[in-house]
């Protein structure tokens, strides 16, 4: 049996894009041939999570926060591998500063050290440029999210680009959850809902969604808008909602473990983001059918039906205003039946995608 640790370098959460990846493909893997363990910086780690971990003979480790204490992070992490001797490390970053959990696993004899980028671009572009060289010199195996991610991460050395995959059947629209959930949230049937997934930070521009959402308003006052997330910035995106008067209108539902449930509540859906891998939530509402209007700072590889609305973030608010407005009265249903099948067939389903890490797994790469 193959021994593999995940190093998670931005945090081991029930709700976080990156987590969700690597969760997906744990939950479809061969676990009679692989036995994985989790590490990551946090210190209060979910119950559920880790009780999930530990059915299936999983360990998590908490390494503690690597920002604030790194000399403490990469000790715990040392002593993981002297410990427990490990084939395999998968470590998930968004830069070449992961060069040092790459050097440690490497000093430690693992063998096959796998880098696995889920960003184009980061909070320390100069440091990763920097670090580049001797971060291509330490990882035996390089993927990507994207071309784009690849592209930013290891410049023109060769990479595989693995899809943030997902459960297809998990995420189709459900009307039951349609009708239950609006019952919930006391939203009419007839109410125009727009809505968004992701974490309430600078780099999804929530600021922006807020001032799309406010003229949208303005013009439909049976609309409202559904923030799925929280984060750093959310008190002050609660007080432009409060500025703009929409109170009524915007429902922050935080940090949901049933997401999936919630797309279906939406009519559509709207990606502002100012810089992205390949985004998770963006996937998902694919597959439930949702159309949505993306920033094109998101890469077009995330773009998988071929039915997604891009437009510039320097394009007046009253383009993105119209674009959402033209995305009234399309069949869900039939919307979403179609799309899972070319998910599946451009490599966006975990069932099928899990073969991939398989293979890497075992060597055979």
């Amino acid at each position: 049996m193959k021994r593999i640790l995940v190093v998670i370098t931005t945090g081991f959460t029930p709700f976080g894009g990156l987590t969700t990846v690597m969760m997906n493909y744990y939950r479809e893997i061969n676990k009679t041939e692989f036995l994985i363990d989790f590490a990551s910086k946090n210190e209060d780690i979910s119950g559920a999570l880790v009780s999930e971990l530990k059915q299936h003979g999983s360990q998590f480790y908490e390494l503690g926060d690597r920002r604030k204490n790194p000399a403490r992070y990469f000790r715990r992490l040392w002593r993981i591998f002297k410990i427990k001797k490990y084939d395999v490390v998968h470590i998930n970053a968004n830069s070449a500063t992961a060069s040092v959990e790459l050097a440690i696993a490497k000093a430690n004899g693992v063998s096959k050290r796998i880098i696995h980028i889920h960003n184009s671009t980061g909070n320390h572009i100069r440091l990763h440029y920097l670090l580049r060289p001797i971060f291509c010199s330490l990882y035996t195996d390089a993927i990507a999210c994207s071309g784009k991610s690849g592209k930013w991460a290891f410049g023109n050395r060769k990479f595989i680009v693995l899809n943030n995959a997902i459960d297809t059947e998990k995420f189709a629209f459900n009307v039951d959850n349609r009708q239950k959930l609006r019952q919930k949230l006391c939203i009419s049937d007839d109410c125009f809902v727009v809505g968004h997934s992701g974490k309430i930070n600078p780099q999804k521009n929530h600021s922006f969604l807020i001032d799309v959402f406010d003229e949208y308003h303005k013009k439909d006052k049976n609309s409202m808008l559904l923030l799925a997330g929280d984060g750093e910035l959310r008190d002050k995106i609660e007080d432009k909602v409060k500025a703009c008067h929409l109170e009524n209108a915007v429902k922050f539902l935080g940090m949901i473990p049933d997401v999936y449930r919630y797309l279906s509540v939406m009519d559509c859906m709207i990606f502002p983001s100012l810089w992205e891998g390949l985004p998770l939530s963006l996937i998902e509402a694919q597959a439930n059918g949702l159309k949505c209007v993306v920033s094109d700072k998101v890469t077009k590889e995330a773009n998988v039906t071929k039915k997604e609305k891009y437009l510039s973030l320097d394009d007046d608010i009253n383009t993105w205003v119209e674009c959402v407005s033209d995305l009234k009265g399309y069949a869900r249903q039939m919307e979403a039946n179609d799309n899972i099948k070319l998910m599946i067939k451009n490599g966006y389903d975990s069932k099928e995608n899990v073969k991939i890490i398989e293979y890497i797994y075992s060597g055979k790469s």
